[in-house]
């Protein structure tokens, strides 16, 4: 007999192996009256139906279901049971005694059973199924119903002892059954869809109040709320917060990501204010505030800064609020300070901040900042960010840094020096006291590593993408002080021999991905490893990692892994990546019942069965393997993420289990049919996008009240009325359907549906047959619009969305574009292909940054020269002849003017375009470039299809990457013998001889290839591929797009091969042998 509660924990922990056990047969002391069997993998309770006596029972953290032989514990008073696996508690009705009931975390959809339980006084019911509030006992002062599908609370109206609720993330619109509820002391109503506040308006009591994440605009209801202490109501849509004055108590307010313009009178107890992401112009209010310790402005239009009598601020944040260095010199004043973020200012003055002697932690980042002299006297600086500045004097910034003798953390990247070249500058230790240093992205030899190991407390060091080949440094004999190290990130070099790792026995994260490490014998000594990434190496067999039994993080993506067995001791893995490998069978992951986060992507998986014991996962990615069954995922009741996508799944049956999904990707399948997804009413966003849709059941999305993101593209669905319901939706996609509103009855209904949709943000819509959107004039929040490829020729619908920020109204029929002026917000803009002739009413664009109107009727460019943050523009295939009036935009990147009629003086303009990195001008009529001769700094050049013959001009550009010459009249390539090209196309020339370019290494391999056919350069991202010139005849140029398409061919037989396509694939081999390169020879 088991006596005591120390002998049961440790038979149970003795007897339970790693995996889900029950315990039977066990005879235990009924004297027992607190017993703790937490986090050992129980699913049955029965062993224990004899503790009759007991008082406190914990069974948090198993895997219990059943918990009927909870009925008889009569004189329980304390009941824990979260994290499991309970869906019916009526075993409990009974337990008349209990004063504490902890059910967090489980499947519990009804909850009448509790109603009996007069003693109750606190009840944890949060994280489950909940969609309605039974009766409940009104002895309860304390309950946490959060995160479950709650919308109604009248039955809350007579439980007028609660002092403490909290109803986080459920569906309540309405508080007013609230209002007798007069003794509360804490509300928590975050995440829902609350706008009126008259229901808890007299709760004079309350002490704390979060609002945070619903839809109120007016708080006045809050005015008496003498006693309220700390107030949160972060993302809401308040414009005016008028009630402020009135509570004297007011110590911590959080009124972040409103549209609050003018700050009120606030009260002077204030200690901690947040009025971050606003449109505050003054902080005048805020000057009154001279108790107050911690204030948070940043992401704010202030025009009025003035913050002097706030003297006992300890910690401001002003992140991106002025470009006026004149509105911080009240700093200096701010003495007491010991946090301060100045960051994305464009200051490039900062000696306001030198008599700032007590702060601890600075962030000057993203700013034109030259030199830190003036910071010398920080000495107590335990934190500095100074990235993404102008700092260029080496012996200054050292001189200043080795002042900081306390320093922990130090950010030099993006400036035109580093930490690196501190290093090397003295070639001795700098700084004692770093705990971290990050050097990523600077090349470094391997001598120059010896230095990096004189830094004595270094428990952390990042060489990511340094071009490391050897680490032997970390164990020179007489540098021992890497041994201490606990991090240590060396991802992304050339090391093929890690060897050496073995000594840093203390690790206990590790990331050496992106290297040419095949062997991993060396890390057997790392047992006190809890994160490991070997991701993108050329290893092959991980047997060796089954000592490292603390490891709870295991990244082995793209490693060319078939054989994963070795995991099946790993049984204290909590996240595991294995994507992009050769694996076929996954039957070892079986036991890894601590998972919480996998990734088996891109494998080739066909069965997914193992999977099922794995209870507690809550992100799986399984997309592009051979899966076809996925019933054995309803066991997985935890999922909240889940992506299936590319594989060769018809039925989703099982999915509507999964009732705490959030997050879910079946995308590009054979799914015909959704109606399995209308039980899960707390997804957020779910994307069906290409499979077999032709209908989606209105009753599917009328239950998905939480969705926000919906991906339905590329199916065949000609009606999306049913979307009509979905109002918290803020991102929709519909594109590559067959929708249209040609005079049909329900195409009025698809107006009317998206017409209601008033909170989306982004709309894609591409691809269809539209041709009239007077139904998106309502939707007034709308920062994302793709209209593109449609048969759409009046835009006036959009002139009321002004927040627009990204407009794609490509390939359709419009000749009319004034209205955009309106869209004074817009970034991004797309107008290709339609007809459009004037460009005029745009200059009111004064934000545009990104712009495209090619294969139109313009003529006339003038207006882009008022637009000064313009980075990109692609006019090509207009009838554009001159650009003399765009001299003055200096901040342009990308342009393509190809398809235009230009005479090569007009083209001198653009010398002027110093910072101009790409630059295409195919097909127009170009003879001479010595224009070009200023542009030091491309990097794509594109000049096809013209009558060039010198291209000398080019020989001292020295960033260039990509090259495009062909169909020319070039004789000679020796002004490219220097270039470092990734790229280069030059066929149909008149080259006589290629061997200026032919002998450099730096072309990689070389590749025979055409690319005859002119296509338009992207100009918002090119991705440069190793290519080198192209030599061809006709005829091998037939051969080799022949063979590609046989290449391609093949690939997509050989995934769905069977008996019917054996002979053809024969053919297909004998194809490409004859098309082989031998072959052509």
């Amino acid at each position: 007999m088991l006596q005591n509660q120390q002998e049961i924990q440790e038979y149970f922990k003795i007897n339970i192996s790693n995996v889900t056990q029950t315990i039977q047969n066990v005879v235990i002391n009924d004297e027992i009256t607190e017993l703790n069997l937490s986090d050992l993998n129980l699913n049955s309770i029965h062993v224990l139906k004899d503790l009759i006596n007991i008082n406190q029972l914990n069974l948090n953290k198993n895997n219990i279901s059943d918990i009927s032989p909870l009925a008889r514990m009569t004189q329980l008073y304390k009941l824990q049971l979260t994290h499991n696996r309970i869906k019916n508690i009526q075993d409990i009705s009974e337990l008349s005694k209990l004063t504490q009931l902890y059910l967090s975390y489980n499947y519990v959809d009804s909850v009448s059973s509790i109603n009996k339980l007069n003693k109750l006084e606190k009840l944890q019911i949060d994280n489950n199924h909940i969609q309605e509030l039974q009766a409940l006992p009104t002895s309860i002062k304390v309950l946490n119903a959060s995160k479950n599908q709650i919308k109604d609370l009248t039955c809350l109206a007579q439980m007028n002892n609660l002092v403490e609720l909290q109803l986080n993330n459920n569906f309540i619109d309405k508080i007013k059954p609230l209002e007798k509820l007069i003794k509360m002391n804490q509300l928590s109503l975050s995440h829902n869809k609350i706008y009126d506040l008259t229901g808890i308006s007299n709760m004079v009591e309350l002490s704390s109040l979060n609002l945070n994440n619903n839809i109120i605009s007016d708080i006045y209801p809050l005015k008496n709320m003498k006693n309220l202490n700390n107030l949160s109501l972060a993302n809401n849509q308040l414009a005016i917060i008028n009630v402020m004055q009135h509570l004297n108590e007011l110590q911590i307010l959080d009124a972040s990501c409103n549209k609050i313009r003018t700050l009120p009178k606030l009260p002077c107890t204030l200690i901690e204010v947040n009025y971050e992401v606003n449109l505050i112009e003054s902080t005048e209010s805020l000057n009154k505030l001279e108790q107050c310790q911690q204030l948070c402005i940043s992401n704010n239009p202030i025009k009025i800064l003035s913050l002097i009598n706030m003297q006992q601020l300890v910690k401001l944040q002003i992140r991106n609020i002025t470009t006026n260095v004149e509105d911080l010199k009240f700093l200096k004043f701010l003495t007491n300070l010991q946090v301060l973020d100045v960051s994305q200012n464009n200051l490039d003055d900062i000696s306001m901040l030198k008599e700032l002697i007590n702060l601890e932690q600075l962030n000057i980042s993203d700013n034109k900042i030259n030199s830190l002299n003036c910071l010398s006297q920080l000495t107590n600086l335990e934190l500095l960010d100074a990235s993404n500045n102008l700092i260029n004097d080496k012996n200054s910034l050292y001189d200043v840094v080795k002042k900081f003798i306390k320093l922990r953390n130090l950010n030099l990247t993006g400036n035109q020096i580093n930490m690196y070249d501190l290093i090397k500058y003295r070639n001795k230790l700098i700084i004692n006291s770093l705990f971290s240093l990050d050097l990523s992205g600077t090349p470094i030899s391997n001598d120059d590593m010896i230095m990096i190991a004189e830094f004595s407390n270094l428990n952390q060091l990042i060489l990511d993408g340094c071009q490391v080949i050897k680490i032997d440094f970390i164990t020179n004999s007489d540098l021992q002080n890497l041994l201490g190290l606990k991090t240590l990130i060396i991802s992304n070099n050339n090391i093929d021999n890690a060897d050496e790792l073995m000594n840093l026995v203390n690790l206990e994260h590790l990331d050496v991905s992106g290297n040419k490490i095949s062997k991993i014998d060396m890390l057997t000594n790392l047992v006190n490893l809890q994160s490991l990434i070997i991701s993108q190496n050329e290893v092959s067999n991980i047997d060796k990692l089954t000592k490292l039994i603390n490891l709870k993080k295991l990244d082995a993506k793209k490693c060319g892994l078939s054989n994963i067995d070795v995991l099946v001791k790993l049984v204290g893995l909590q996240e595991l990546n294995l994507s992009d490998n050769k694996i076929f069978l996954i039957d070892s992951l079986a036991t890894l019942v601590n998972l919480r986060v996998l990734d088996i992507s891109k494998n080739i998986i066909d069965n997914v069965e193992e999977l099922a014991n794995l209870v507690n996962l809550q992100t799986l990615n399984a997309s592009q393997n051979q899966i076809s069954d996925i019933q054995d995922l309803a066991n997985l009741v935890k999922l909240q993420q889940l992506n299936i996508s590319q594989n060769q799944i018809v039925s989703i049956f099982g999915l509507g289990e999964l009732n705490n999904l959030q997050q879910l990707n079946i995308s590009d399948n054979q799914i015909f049919n959704i109606d399995e997804l209308a039980k899960l009413n707390q997804l957020q966003q779910l994307d069906v996008s290409k499979n077999q849709l032709n209908d989606i059941s209105t009753c599917v999305l009328h239950n998905l009240v939480s969705l926000q993101k919906l991906n339905i593209s590329g199916n065949q669905i000609s009606d999306v009325k049913m979307i009509a319901k979905l109002v918290n939706l803020q991102k929709l996609n519909i594109s590559g359907n067959k929708i249209n509103n040609i005079i049909m009855q329900n195409q009025i209904v698809l107006i009317n549906g998206l017409a209601k949709l008033i909170n989306l943000q982004e709309l894609f819509a591409s691809g269809n047959k539209i041709n009239n959107i007077i139904m998106l004039e309502n939707l007034v929040n709308l920062r994302e619009l793709d209209i593109s490829e449609n048969k759409i020729s009046n835009i006036d619908s959009l002139k009321r969305l002004i927040h627009l920020q990204r407009l794609n109204i490509s390939g359709n029929q419009i000749s009319d574009i004034d209205i955009l002026g309106n869209l004074v917000n817009l970034k991004w803009l797309d107008a290709n292909r339609n007809k459009i002739s004037d460009i005029d009413e745009l200059s009111n664009l004064v934000k545009l940054e990104y712009f495209k109107v090619s294969d139109n009727q313009v003529i006339y460019l003038d207006m882009l020269a008022k637009l000064k943050y313009l980075e990109c523009v692609d006019v090509s295939g207009n009838q554009v002849s001159n650009i003399d009036r765009l001299k003055k935009m200096s901040n342009l990147k990308k342009i393509n003017l190809s398809g235009n009629s230009f005479v090569c003086e007009n083209l001198y303009t653009l010398q002027t375009y110093t910072q101009l990195t790409v630059l295409s001008l195919c097909d127009s009529k170009l003879i001479d470039i010595d224009f070009l001769k200023y542009l030091k700094r491309l990097v794509v050049l594109v000049l096809k299809s013209n009558t060039i013959c010198d291209i000398d001009v080019i020989s001292g550009f020295a960033h260039l990457q990509s090259l495009f010459l062909s169909n020319n009249k070039i004789q000679s390539v020796s002004a490219l013998k220097n270039l470092f090209l990734q790229e280069l196309e030059i066929e149909n020339n008149y080259i006589a001889d290629f061997a200026p370019i032919r002998s450099h290494e730096h072309f990689g391999k070389y590749i025979i290839g055409t690319q005859s056919e002119y296509s338009k350069i992207n100009l918002k991202r090119y991705k440069t591929v190793k290519y080198s010139f192209y030599k061809t005849t006709l005829i091998e140029n037939k051969l080799i797009q022949l063979r590609k398409k046989l290449k391609t061919a093949k690939k997509q037989f050989s995934a769905k091969m069977n008996a019917n396509s054996k002979n053809l694939n024969r053919e297909i081999n004998l194809l490409l042998m004859l098309c082989s390169e031998e072959g052509t020879q």
